[in-house]
């Protein structure tokens, strides 16, 4: 419990200084369990929140091109995954102030899955690797992933299942424009919902291992959209 909270004082009960340079994003996961922070200097660093606030040491995941950045966690805590991604501006900079042009053919983005224990255990191999994945999302009951991967300009949507990481992912759709969304449902996980940036929403139901596409195309980009 945050005591500053409780008595009405805004201030934080805890400053975590962990990484060389800026944080790029901050995940907490569902059950409160577990924190997940991506930074500028390549590295995402883990805390398990039953243990206190003593400091994971980061692991620089990222070559010297990329950041590690979107830290999410499936519902249960039971996978963590982050892209390593090529930032707007020179990671190698001694300033990131002063925004400098990247590699002019830079690996693509990837997509790391992981599963949190062995992770916070020190094992920091991924259980799967998405080349070119910019845009992923898990499933409520965390047995599936949806990925959005980028290649060659174009962008494609696969589902993996989490129980066989191994496995190549089952292709849903391919030739898109960049994606600004992709989510299941939140409480079954039955429609899969990713919108293009050019006004195409698409939706396909995935029970019983079905991944049919049930509607797309809107005459007017939306806005905004949720699930009841």
């Amino acid at each position: 419990r945050n005591r500053h909270l409780e008595s009405g004082v805004a201030g934080p009960s805890t400053v975590l200084k962990t990484f060389e340079q800026d944080i790029t994003s901050v995940q907490l996961s569902a059950g409160g369990m577990w924190l997940a922070a991506g930074s500028q200097d390549r590295s995402m660093a883990l805390w398990d929140l039953r243990n206190g606030f003593d400091t994971l040491v980061p692991a620089k995941l990222a070559s010297a091109e990329k950041i590690v950045d979107w830290p999410s966690f499936s519902k249960d805590g039971e996978w963590l995954a982050a892209i390593e991604r090529v930032p707007d501006f020179d990671v190698t900079s001694a300033s990131n102030t002063e925004k400098s042009a990247v590699n002019t053919t830079p690996d693509p983005d990837v997509l790391n899955v992981w599963r949190t224990e062995k992770f916070a255990s020190g094992d920091r191999t991924p259980e799967l690797s998405v080349e070119g994945g910019v845009l992923y999302a898990f499933s409520p009951n965390g047995k599936d992933l949806a990925a959005a991967i980028r290649k060659d300009n174009a962008v494609s949507i696969a589902l993996f299942d989490l129980q066989n990481p191994g496995k190549q992912g089952r292709p849903l759709i391919d030739n898109l424009g960049d994606l600004s969304y992709l989510a299941f449902s939140p409480h079954d996980g039955r429609f899969l919902v990713a919108h293009e940036g050019e006004g195409n929403l698409y939706i396909w139901n995935t029970v019983n291992g079905d991944a049919s596409l049930v509607a797309h195309s809107l005459a007017a980009l939306p806005f905004e959209f949720s699930f009841s």
